[in-house]
């Protein structure tokens, strides 16, 4: 199941007794956890912006709207929450880390730019409904033998290059549909792992 980060930046350090006025650092870190900004989207975003090392989870909406073009995430970050990155329409490039393992429902929707290709580590399970619709700009993505669960949508409207596939994209779900179309802009498709069957729904966004 994807590790949804729901909690609100007033919610978590209220427990604490802490308000937000009274915080100094900005970026917010709480712990290994990166919230966002104390300003929010008011806070200047551009240019580029580095994770500190050490954090594991990017939490919920934490970059919202912000104007940054290139974010480096290290490679302790695990999970990125739901709309971390949502409407990021400036962001072109964003690193993948290496020990990630989930990322949530719609963290980098909307963010046209992304030029970056998409090569998720082995290790990586889960990855949330249009966690990366319209992101149309991608190139080239491969996808790990590990993957589990991809949600309704991940990759709409994306018009990708190539791709390298597992078998989990043979399997349907409890609708009979299958995670992801290979769209009709790909060129080269390359399976890995034991396919038993390739579903013709696979080929369906190809125009003939």
């Amino acid at each position: 199941m994807i590790l949804h980060i729901h909690t609100h930046l007033s919610d978590a350090f209220a427990v604490k007794g802490i308000t937000l006025e009274r915080l100094i650092d900005n970026p917010l870190y709480l712990g290994n956890i990166f919230w966002g900004f104390k300003n929010g989207r008011r806070q200047s975003t551009e240019g580029s912006f580095a994770v500190r090392e050490g954090t594991r989870v990017i939490a919920a909406s934490a970059f919202h709207g912000a104007n940054f073009s290139e974010v480096t995430l290290p490679d302790s970050v695990s999970y990125i929450g739901d709309e971390a990155f949502l409407g990021c329409r400036k962001l072109t490039r964003i690193t993948i880390p290496k020990r990630l393992v989930s990322i949530g429902n719609r963290a980098f929707d909307g963010c046209h730019a992304i030029i970056s290709d998409l090569a998720f580590p082995e290790g990586v399970h889960e990855i949330g409904y249009h966690a990366f619709r319209e992101c149309s700009k991608i190139g080239n993505v491969l996808f790990p033998l590990s993957f589990e669960t991809i949600d309704h949508g991940a990759f709409d409207r994306c018009q990708f290059k190539s791709m390298i596939l597992p078998p989990l994209f043979a399997s349907t779900n409890k609708y009979g549909d299958i995670a992801l179309r290979v769209p009709h802009t790909v060129e080269f498709v390359k399976l890995i792992g034991e396919w038993r069957r390739i579903p013709n729904k696979l080929f369906s966004g190809q125009r003939n």
